[in-house]
């Protein structure tokens, strides 16, 4: 969860299959509407994410495969960088061979 101020908290839930929402909350925890002035750049697509509707309230919908930039009134609040990653791993017991071409 960020800190954004004193009332509006930036928080995240994650939907499944690689997809996550940025919701905000009041100093109770109780979800509400996004604030004025927020938008959510996609730093991959270059262009702002739409606003989604889910439990009744706005949220910003992410994936993994992309990295974002929150702001408020145009300054940079929040950075969220793609982390999740494939890598292809040999195990031991696994033998190959690489053949060149001619």
């Amino acid at each position: 969860m960020a800190k954004i101020d004193y009332v509006d908290l930036a928080t995240m839930g994650y939907r499944g299959q690689g997809v996550a929402w940025i919701y905000f909350v009041n100093r109770h925890d109780r979800t509400i509407q996004i604030p004025n002035g927020f938008t959510l750049w996609d730093t991959v697509r270059n262009a702002n994410v739409r606003p989604r509707m889910i439990h009744g309230y706005d949220a910003f919908f992410i994936n993994w495969t992309n990295s974002y930039t929150l702001f408020q009134n145009g300054v940079e609040v929040l950075a969220l960088r793609n982390q999740m990653q494939q890598t292809l791993e040999g195990v031991d017991w696994f033998e190959y061979d690489v053949e060149m071409g001619p």
